[in-house]
This record gives C-alpha cells, structure tokens and sequence, in this order.
C-alpha cells in the first residue's frame, strides 16, 4: 500500500485546493439536465471473463490504483460531453460525478488510463447508480493492461457486464497481468438513445514498482495564470496569478496537495498530479466551503525552471510560511509527514 501524504493543521488533516474560480457548465433542459450533486498471460482472452459481481462497499483502507488520488491520469480520451462529464471524472472516486458521451453518441468508445506505478490488479468496481438518465449506464466493458505504451501491447483481464443504476459494483480479475495502462472498452448502454455514462472506476491490486520523480520546482503556465512552485524535500509552497494566490502544501511522488488563499479570503483545498515527464500537471481545487463536490479542472505546463518569486518567499519558504500563519491564525499545516499504515508481525 502506498504511503498516505497526511497534512496536519496543528494537527488536522489536509485534503488540498486552489481558487476563486468558476465551474464548467452544466448541461441544463428538462430531458437534459445534469446534475452534479445527484467523476499475465498473453493467452488472455474470453477466459478472463469476470462473471460475479457485488453491490458490496470498498474496503476503506485499500487504495484504488487507478484512481487520480494515486496519481492516475487518463492517457487516451474518449467522445466527452463536456469538462463536467469528461473521462478524467471516472477517477476523481466520486460516485456522483462521471463521463458521458456527447448527445447521440452511443458507439463504443475506449478510455485508456495511465497509472503512476507498474501495477497488477485483482478487483475491478464500478459505479453506475447516478446517471442521469434511465438506461444511459454503461453495461459491456472489456478491461485490458498493458506494460509496453498507452496504445499498444495490451492483454485482456476481464469482460464484465454492468447492472443498471448500481455502485460499487465489483468484479475479480481473473488474469494476472501487470503494467502501466489501462484500457477500457465500453461497448454498449442499457437503451438509451442518448448518452453513455459511466460514474466511477476504480481498481485494487498491488504497485509493483516505486519510481523516484524529480523535483518539482518551476513555472507552470495553468488556466489561471502563471504558477509558481519552490520544493523543498516534500514541502512545497508558491503562488499565481489569478486574484494573488498563494499555496501551501505537500508532495509525494507525482502527487502535491496543498491548500490556495487568494486575495480576499478565499481560500481551499487542491490535489495536482504530474505526468511522468513531470512538464504537465493536471489537478482539482475546492472551496473550502465545498470541499465534498465535484471539485474544478486545474491544468498546467511546465515553461521554466526557473522559480521566479512570490510575495511569501521573502524569509526562508515553507519555514516562514509556517511562521506566518502561526502568528496569523495561531495554527499551521505542516505537509511531508508519512506514515506507513502496513506492518508485519514476526513469526
């Protein structure tokens, strides 16, 4: 299992975010309306049919793999119908929130995700109960991974069929093959002449491979201004553009959580993950006000690595950042604190 990245406010833990900002339409119309309150063996074959499936709950404390919250990423997109139901929301683990095809489209489609580690999976969920529309779920989905490249050498681990309108919806792999991608294909809907939807994927297995990733320290050019990142060890601070903005936070490979405030107090959690290369990430922010909804796009490109400066790098980084807000709110975060919850018991 993956260390868990933990901040702590004096104690307190740290989901992460970013700033005043808008969210992407939604959809709106009678018939229409979306709501986003209610995202081995190369013998693989139809051998790897996953037949049992369960309404059980996810085991809690077992990390999904191919979730963005383990630095995920969708390598390959399918027909979207627009950034609030785009692919990348199958991996944000909220059952609410998903992917649906633009209107009319109902042609199979495939959806390849990049994970941040060579892993092999065991179990695969899915989430279909919060389409918005009868019989617009997914329901034939072959499941393949591959070790070679986001568009070739995949190997099947699993045909499963989806009830209509259920989450946590879990199928067995049967073929044990491991890799950095996988790809989804989604075959059919239940009926609807309209749209197909999909809410939440999710895969549980084992990492097998840890890779060190480069600091993160740059300039970032993101649709609210240019970004600027200082890392140090697993701290990170920096700010941008946008309405004076400031950051504060934690990373862990790939995967940086901080905390935004802009000018006037707005201020909120964010989850960022970089691509391998580490010149792209792509990320979440929330009010803190709303820090359970479905949360807004946050993307960016590495143009410099130069820092460049930012009003609260003026003493020593993270150091005075924390000294700051110590003398401000009385309290703190306090990212890069890790703890391994997995432990062994000698014979």
């Amino acid at each position: 299992m993956p260390r868990t990245l933990i901040g702590i406010a004096l104690v307190s833990f740290v989901l992460s975010g970013c700033a005043g900002k808008e969210a992407a339409p939604v959809k709106s119309g009678s018939s229409e309306s979306r709501t986003l309150s209610s995202a081995a063996s190369t013998a693989a074959s139809s051998s790897t049919v996953a037949t049992t499936t369960t309404s059980a709950p996810s085991d809690s404390q077992e990390p999904s793999l191919v979730s963005f919250s383990s630095g995920a990423l969708i390598a390959q997109k399918p027909q979207e119908y627009n950034e609030t139901w785009s692919a990348f929301r199958i991996l944000d683990e909220k059952a609410t929130t998903g992917w649906a095809t633009p209107k009319g489209v109902i042609t199979p489609q495939t959806i390849v995700v990049a994970l941040s580690e060579k892993t092999e999976l065991n179990r695969l969920e899915f989430d279909t109960a919060s389409v918005d529309g009868d019989h617009r779920g997914a329901k034939d989905v072959s499941v393949e991974v591959s070790d070679v490249s986001p568009t070739s050498g995949f190997q099947k681990i699993a045909d499963v069929s989806l009830q209509d309108k259920a989450d946590k919806q879990s199928f067995p792999v049967p073929a044990a093959v491991s890799g950095r991608w996988v790809r989804l294909n989604v075959k059919n809907n239940w009926g609807s002449p309209d749209y197909v939807e999909l809410m939440d994927f999710r895969g549980y297995g084992k990492q097998l491979t840890q890779t060190a990733f480069a600091n993160a320290s740059g300039t970032y050019a993101t649709n609210f201004g240019n970004f600027h990142l200082k890392q140090e060890g697993t701290s990170v601070t920096g700010c941008y553009e946008h309405s004076d903005g400031l950051l504060t936070g934690g990373i862990e490979g790939r995967i940086m959580k901080f905390t935004w405030t802009q000018r006037g107090g707005a201020k909120g959690p964010a989850i960022m993950v970089f691509d391998p290369s580490g010149q792209q990430m792509f990320g979440l922010w929330w009010y803190d006000s709303d820090s359970n909804g479905a949360g807004s796009e946050w993307n960016g490109k590495k143009i410099s690595s130069d820092v460049g400066s930012c009003p609260h790098w003026a003493g020593s980084g993270a150091e005075a950042t924390m000294e700051k807000e110590l003398e401000d709110a009385g309290r703190t975060r306090v990212y890069g604190i890790n703890f391994d919850t997995k432990f062994r018991r000698d014979p």
